[in-house]
């Protein structure tokens, strides 16, 4: 082949995946104005980050293909370096964690851990066995079916920690559990279920550490504005004057959403120069959506913060560590 037709060619392949490409990035961008308010829109917004910035680094890149007086390269370049941007800044933010190395705990720290073992149709037994290297300090349990049980509990529970089961979560420390109750479990209309639950844990050297923890429904073809609106609701009602100093849950949305808005008042997630490795929780053993929420209030400082695969169930688990403190570079 002559070199002007390998060029010719270049330039037409180049001008497909240009012409794929940049309506696809203009409705991830419009996705990202909207969010996850509309059940359209939020299957644009739940596209991985770090996708959209290899698409839109590709796109870049074949439009030098295509000729300089070509229509397509003005388009081309302005809505591919938006969406190259607008990803790889959300990509740093919620994808990535920046710390090369997990953080450890200093003295005065409390390292909570929170997973949704996604029960039934997992080994109760296998999947404690499992988390028991992982506890921490604190460890949530959403959906924990019959893993806390006293018969399997006692199987994998290490000696002299306090485990408090409610049915929809559970507590197990190596601390005194003071309080824990389920405040709510709501079957409504067109959202689906909706719970949250309660817990006081006494840390020796800390205080109380108050956990809230909620579970919203999966259904994709829901608008989580829906969710948001239900959990706002139910948590009007049932939460009164408790307030947080932690909150926890598998919420079926990613971050920046209308839940993580609804959530907002309790604290802020993580920020990533506190984090370390990859941050997604949804679905293992590759997750690429971080559905799983784990908020720290304003009177606590994050020290740490990672996902850990515990090669069972369909959720990697989430581990944070706090400390009493206002940390002001920590963002929403």
């Amino acid at each position: 082949m002559s070199r002007r037709r390998r060029a010719a060619a270049v330039e037409s392949l180049a001008a497909v995946a240009v012409a794929l490409l940049v309506p696809a990035l203009a409705a991830w961008l419009v996705g990202q104005v909207l969010r996850d308010r509309f059940t359209w829109s939020q299957f644009l917004f739940w596209v991985p980050a770090f996708m959209v910035l290899v698409a839109a680094l590709a796109c870049l890149a074949a439009r030098r293909a295509l000729r300089p007086h070509s229509r397509m390269r003005r388009p081309a370049v302005v809505i591919a370096a938006v969406a190259a941007v607008v990803s790889g800044a959300r990509t740093a933010r919620w994808e990535f964690g920046w710390r090369p190395w997990a953080a450890s705990p200093a003295a005065g720290d409390v390292v909570l851990s929170h997973w949704n073992p996604q029960w039934p149709g997992r080994e109760a037994l296998a999947c404690g066995r499992a988390l028991a290297p992982h506890l921490g300090d604190v460890c949530v349990l959403s959906n924990p079916g019959s893993i806390t049980r006293s018969v399997v509990a006692g199987e994998w529970v290490p000696a002299g920690w306090h485990v408090a089961d409610t049915g929809q979560f559970a507590v197990v420390s190596r601390h005194r559990i003071t309080e824990c109750e389920l405040l709510a479990v709501d079957h409504l209309p067109g959202v689906g279920m909706v719970w949250a639950g309660w817990a006081v844990v006494e840390v020796d050297g800390f205080g109380p550490l108050r956990v809230l923890a909620v579970d919203l429904p999966s259904n994709p073809r829901m608008a989580r504005a829906t969710s948001a609106a239900a959990l706002e609701s139910v948590l009007a009602r049932v939460l009164g004057d408790r307030v947080p100093d932690v909150t926890v849950g598998d919420v079926n949305a990613t971050p920046g959403g209308v839940v993580s808005g609804a959530l907002g008042r309790f604290g802020r997630a993580a920020p990533p120069w506190a984090s370390f490795g990859w941050l997604c929780t949804f679905e293992r053993p590759w997750p690429l959506l971080r559905i799983d929420a784990m908020l720290a209030s304003d009177a606590l400082s994050w020290r740490g913060y990672r996902t850990i695969d515990l090669a069972t169930g369909e959720h990697r688990m989430q581990q944070g560590i706090v400390a009493r403190g206002v940390t002001a570079s920590a963002g929403r």
